[in-house]
C-alpha cells in the first residue's frame, strides 16, 4: 500500500462505536485518515462506545470510496435473518452506485462478510441453533472485514469497482456439503 495514502482523507464510518464499523474505523485511523464516528442512539452504550473510540484513535482533492458492508445472509435465505433480503437490495445499490458516481471519481464496493464474532453473534446464537456446530476456525473477528475495506480504500484496489467481495474465511464454500460420516 502506499505509504502516507490515507493522510489528509477523511472517513465516515456509519455504526463505528461497535463491532465491525468499530475495527473499520481503527484500521483507517491507523493507516492515517481522518475519522467520522458515527452510532445509533445518544445516550446510551452506543456514544459511550464511540467517545471511548474516539479517544483511542486521536492517541494516534480526489473522489472517494464508499464501501457497503453486507452479510452471508444476502445469499443464502435464513428465515431468522430478515435482513438478508436488505442486505441483497444493497448490494445491487453498490452495483448502480459505482456505475452513477463513477463520472465523479468515487469508487463503490462491497464486503459480504461471513459470521463475525460481535456483538450480533450473541443474537444469532439464540436463531440459528446449528452455529454451535460450526467449527471455531470459521468465525471471523471484526479486523479481518477491516482488512479487506482498508485494501477496498488504497490505490491498489484501483481496477475493483462494483464488486461485492465474500470475506468469510470459506464458509460459503462449506454450506452444502454433507456432514461427514464416522
Amino acid at each position: 500500500m502506499q505509504q502516507d495514502y490515507f493522510k489528509d482523507k477523511t472517513a465516515l464510518i456509519t455504526g463505528s462505536s461497535r463491532g465491525i464499523g468499530s475495527a473499520i474505523a481503527r484500521k483507517l485511523a491507523l493507516a492515517g485518515a481522518d475519522i467520522v464516528l458515527n452510532y445509533r442512539k445518544a445516550g446510551g452504550a452506543s456514544q459511550e462506545q464511540g467517545e471511548q473510540l474516539c479517544k483511542e484513535i486521536q492517541d494516534e482533492e480526489s473522489g472517494g470510496k464508499i464501501v457497503f458492508i453486507s452479510s452471508l445472509g444476502s445469499r443464502f435465505y435464513n428465515p431468522s435473518y430478515p435482513l438478508g433480503s436488505m442486505k441483497a437490495a444493497m448490494e445491487s445499490v453498490v452495483r448502480d452506485s459505482a456505475e452513477s458516481l463513477k463520472e465523479k471519481g468515487i469508487t463503490v464496493n462491497g464486503v459480504c462478510g461471513g459470521i463475525v464474532r460481535t456483538d450480533s453473534f450473541k443474537v444469532l446464537r439464540q436463531y440459528i441453533e446449528e452455529i454451535e456446530l460450526m467449527p471455531e476456525e470459521m468465525i471471523m473477528e471484526p479486523e479481518e472485514i477491516a482488512d479487506t475495506v482498508l485494501f477496498l480504500c488504497s490505490p491498489e484496489s484501483r481496477g475493483i469497482r462494483g464488486q461485492t467481495i465474500v470475506v468469510d474465511r470459506g464458509l460459503s464454500s462449506r454450506l452444502l456439503r454433507s456432514p461427514k460420516k464416522s
